[in-house]
């Protein structure tokens, strides 16, 4: 399924304002989207055959949803086409969608507004692309079974008689390339690759931070050039969980940008299952090293997960390493649990110790373009010099502190040496809370 960056999505309802409300919705959240409209469900097949959308919006009051519903999202799961419906709360229940596995969401219309339009677009479209890219994998792991089969046969068939030797020696078919991210060979000028990946780097990051009673998070992220190779954001995993992530990948330019922004998409949809972050870490493992194929890239990646419940924290780190400073400024390193993503397909990176979270403690997750910024005599800003400003700011909003940091580094930095992305998250464990 080819899923463009301007994302095709249907609306059916039979009710005008019902469409022309989740119309509006939707441009605020995707305006380069392209919407149609549908007043029935025949129109809904009749639209989906003849131009396949990314996405169907559905009022549940045009199908019958203890008759028609489980046929109708069977016919647009077989097209790829992840469906959401809107019903009024009672008419439906998100447990009746187990029967149904084209629906992807279900939204009540009382309380539909743009963030959760958004998120379940989202989620839905990103779960349908990965659902494809499954069966293409499958489908191509069938094929080298039967190429494994037939050369067998084909073995068989040349085995000499008794006594005698066969010259014959069977060839293998070619195996079918490996699917792996596009970065050469591309007809597009260098003005226009940056404008591309400066777009996708822009929505790779979080457009606020996190309200949770108890902690102030904030996250920054300044690119060296158009784009960068950085990444990070806030994935909630339930009501109490919620996993902060910061990445980095080598290089600048679109490929780095496509590269992170895949990760994200996978980070997003693994995280919706009930899976630790060792799973989920590790199946992003799986999943990126099939995008960077051949290709030379780095990826580095830490997912931090905060109990709010019980004020614990759990980690899982692929190469890359926090900071835990208290009142006294104190330092403890989170220490990574394995090797970067992408070397290996089947790396198991495993969980950090869990740790209480104390009053006044601040963690600290920081690119390593920090403290690699040089000064004009050659001295980097370095981890000493990065933790000593968190410490002396200490009592200043999460904002504040990151934005110093932000600042302090590049100044010192002499301008040649602005070459690295600044990517900076500060949680702090609020006394008053606690």
């Amino acid at each position: 399924m080819n899923r463009s960056s301007a994302l095709k999505i249907l609306i059916a309802s039979s009710h005008a304002d019902t469409r022309v409300a989740v119309s509006w919705m939707l441009r605020q959240a995707y305006p380069a989207a392209v919407i149609s409209k549908a007043e029935n469900s025949a129109e809904v097949i009749q639209v989906t055959e003849s131009d396949v959308p990314d996405c169907v919006v559905v009022d549940a009051s045009l199908i019958d949803l203890s008759t028609e519903l489980a046929s109708f999202s069977e016919s647009l799961w077989q097209c790829h086409v992840p469906l959401i419906l809107i019903h009024d709360g009672t008419d439906a229940s998100p447990m009746d969608a187990d029967s149904c596995r084209g629906v992807a969401a279900w939204l009540v219309r009382s309380s539909l507004n743009v963030g959760n339009v958004e998120l379940a677009i989202s989620k839905a479209v990103t779960l349908a692309s990965l659902t494809c890219r499954i069966a293409a994998l499958e489908q191509e792991a069938q094929q080298l079974r039967n190429d494994k089969l037939a050369l067998e046969a084909a073995a068989t068939e040349v085995m000499p008689a008794d006594g005698e030797t066969s010259n014959v020696v069977p060839v293998p078919p070619p195996l079918p390339d490996r699917p792996k991210l596009l970065t050469t060979g591309r007809e597009v000028s260098t003005e226009d690759e940056r404008e591309l990946a400066g777009r996708v780097q822009k929505h790779l990051m979080p457009p606020g931070s996190p309200l949770i009673d108890g902690l102030d998070i904030a996250g920054l992220s300044i690119h060296a050039e158009a784009t960068g190779g950085d990444y990070y954001d806030y994935l909630p995993m339930s009501d109490e969980l919620l996993c902060v992530s910061l990445g980095e990948c080598s290089g600048r330019g679109l490929a780095p940008a496509m590269l992170m922004a895949s990760l994200r998409a996978y980070l997003r949809v693994l995280v919706a299952a009930p899976n630790d972050i060792s799973d989920v870490l590790s199946q992003a493992n799986t999943l990126i090293t099939e995008d960077i194929g051949d290709e030379e890239f780095i990826v580095t990646l830490m997912l931090v997960l905060i109990d709010q419940r019980t004020r614990t924290l759990r980690y899982a780190s692929a190469g890359h390493q926090a900071y835990f400073l208290d009142r006294d400024g104190n330092v403890e390193v989170l220490h990574s649990t394995g090797m970067p993503l992408g070397l290996r397909d089947e790396t198991v990176i495993p969980e950090g110790p869990t740790r209480k979270l104390q009053n006044g403690e601040i963690l600290l997750l920081a690119s390593d373009g920090v403290q690699k910024m040089t000064s004009d005599s050659g001295e980097q800003f370095g981890t000493q010099r990065m933790l000593q400003l968190v410490h002396e700011n200490r009592t200043l909003p999460s904002r504040m502190i990151a934005n110093y940091l932000r600042t302090a580094c590049t100044e010192f930095a002499s301008s040649q040496f602005l070459g690295d992305d600044i990517t900076i998250v500060i949680v702090k464990v609020d006394d008053s809370a606690i």
